[in-house]
């Protein structure tokens, strides 16, 4: 049962006022993903931990499945597997788990388990019930990044001929993952108001000047265009994006999804990070991707 890896790439989505700050920018710089991704890699014998769905089928070992896994359709009433991304557990608790439920010959789950790992199997040593956490917002702003023109904001820019613009220009700037917002009048973002008449376009811009960016497009497109500074290109995005392509379709790598949010690296999320798995990445695109594997050491 093979879980397909999903592409996440956020088209739309809505917006703390900031003023966009006249600055220039080197291609290639800005905010790129936190820490070194080394750190977080799994040996035979770490200690490690995770939280996630525990699955216990009579006759069958019990596995661990990452607690953001995309999940297929249960036609059953079972719970879906997660293979080939899950991990065999050995020493859970069944009784106490929390949500915990049984159907027919199968017990299930949520745990954070800590143990030790080997091989893609995890000895418990100790186990806390815990629900999935909420997963992080794509949005990364509540209203537009930038001031208002004089008059608020007014009018309904044409999305279309934004994006085709950008993706001539997509050297700097970064449209694949842009923001078309609906502005209501108490300027927080709510699905409700999705048909209102007011909308900001944001652009991310990669290099050059961010005001003389925004300028630009304003004056092509009109006053409902917002520029704010990024790390990555759309062609950066797509050309990491492709890199990695090989590796997310081998599903012996474990990865289970992969994309783009809100003009961050790309992301990649995947059950264990190995040194072998590691050193398959291009060394051109660790700078540019953001590792977040499931199952990671515990340190100190």
């Amino acid at each position: 049962m093979l879980a397909v890896a999903a592409s996440v790439v956020v088209v739309l989505g809505v917006a703390t006022v900031v003023a966009v700050v006249a600055r220039s920018m080197p291609p290639g710089q800005g905010q790129l993903a936190d820490g070194r991704p080394d750190r977080l890699i799994v040996r035979d014998g770490d200690l490690v931990e995770a939280v996630g769905q525990v699955i216990a089928t009579a006759g069958r070992p019990t596995v661990f499945c990452p607690d953001d896994y995309l999940y297929p359709a249960s036609l059953t009433g079972l719970p879906p597997p997660c293979e080939p991304d899950d991990l065999i557990v050995t020493g859970v608790d069944l009784n106490a788990l929390s949500g915990r439920a049984v159907e027919e010959d199968t017990i299930t789950g949520w745990a954070k388990l800590r143990g030790v790992y080997r091989a893609g199997t995890l000895a418990v040593t100790q186990q806390q019930a815990q629900t999935p956490q909420d997963s992080e917002a794509l949005f990364p702003y509540e209203t537009p990044p930038c001031a208002a023109p004089p008059g608020g904001w007014k009018g309904h820019p044409d999305n279309n001929a934004i994006g085709d613009y950008i993706k001539l220009h997509s050297d700097r700037f970064n449209y694949l993952t842009g923001f078309v917002y609906s502005y209501p009048p108490n300027a927080k973002w709510d699905p409700a108001y999705i048909g209102y008449h007011e909308w900001v376009i944001v652009v991310g811009v990669s290099s050059g000047n961010v005001t003389h960016a925004q300028q630009e497009l304003q004056s092509r497109f009109g006053p409902n265009v917002c520029a704010v500074p990024i790390a990555l290109s759309s062609e950066q995005i797509l050309t990491v994006q492709h890199a990695i392509t090989p590796l997310a379709k081998d599903r012996s790598n474990h990865i289970y999804m992969t994309g783009t949010s809100a003009f961050q690296p790309v992301l990649v999320k995947l059950t264990v990070l190995t040194e072998r798995l590691y050193a398959k990445f291009p060394t051109a695109a660790l700078t540019a991707i953001q590792l977040d594997p499931w199952l990671r050491p515990v340190n100190g």
